[in-house]
């Protein structure tokens, strides 16, 4: 992949000296993983999330043979960098798509609860993300994000749950309005949204209490004054 020339000079530095450092490939791969999750966390443009990409890419080749768990963070890590690259086409989010579904197979065989449920919640943003563009169906979306809310729960993982009630709302509101069943997703996005409300405050979490609030105001400006109430009461029954 190509990325801009100030990046490229330090992607090339860091190859350079991981190479040099006196440690073992597994270390190597970890430094450089590393690397990429800082270039991937504070981007300042799409050029760092592709040289992330590039530098996840060479961790890889640099697993010892038997340490699965650890290619399978890196591969975990790799596909959150593929879904942020903005592009004309499908190939990136497509890719973080098959990245996410191999790193899942040995998360969920050999990682920690929480990574599989991090894993899970990624790979629900993938799958609405492709859903959005008419390449899959919104179900598998609304299945992994139900998968990672056995571990996240509101007690334990208050900021994760919240998202996650955020990210089922949002499918839920994806999804065809014509038929019976409508008016039941509606209830069942209201229903997500005041549960992920109920677990965040404005002065704790208020991204996540503005981002909730705005999108559950914006669900019902789409529902008639008539049917609020009914749906509130539908949401609040568990349908």
């Amino acid at each position: 992949m190509a990325v801009g020339s100030r990046t490229k000079q330090q992607v090339d530095a860091a190859l350079a000296a991981v190479e040099d450092a006196d440690a073992s490939d597994a270390d190597k791969a970890q430094m450089l993983m590393e690397i990429a999750m800082g270039l991937q966390q504070s981007p300042r443009d799409p050029a760092d999330l592709l040289a992330a990409v590039d530098l996840y890419k060479t961790a890889l080749t640099l697993v010892p043979a038997g340490e699965a768990l650890a290619a399978a963070r890196i591969r975990a890590r790799m596909a959150t960098a593929l879904m942020a690259v903005p592009s004309e086409n499908a190939a990136e989010i497509k890719e973080a798509k098959a990245e996410m579904t191999v790193a899942l197979a040995t998360l969920t065989a050999e990682g920690s609860d929480a990574e599989i449920a991090e894993a899970e919640m990624n790979l629900g943003l993938i799958c609405q993300t492709l859903a959005g563009i008419r390449i899959m169906p919104i179900q598998p979306a609304i299945s992994a994000y139900q998968r990672a809310l056995r571990v996240f729960d509101k007690k334990a993982y208050p900021k994760e749950f919240a998202i996650l009630q955020n990210n089922l709302a949002t499918a839920f509101l994806s999804m065809p309005f014509t038929d019976e069943a409508s008016k039941m997703r509606e209830a069942l996005a209201v229903a997500a949204f005041e549960e992920g409300l109920s677990v965040v405050t404005l002065i704790d979490q208020p991204v996540e209490y503005a981002m909730l609030q705005n999108n559950l105001g914006n669900a019902l400006q789409y529902v008639s004054s008539e049917s609020v109430p009914e749906l509130m009461t539908l949401a609040r029954c568990g349908g």
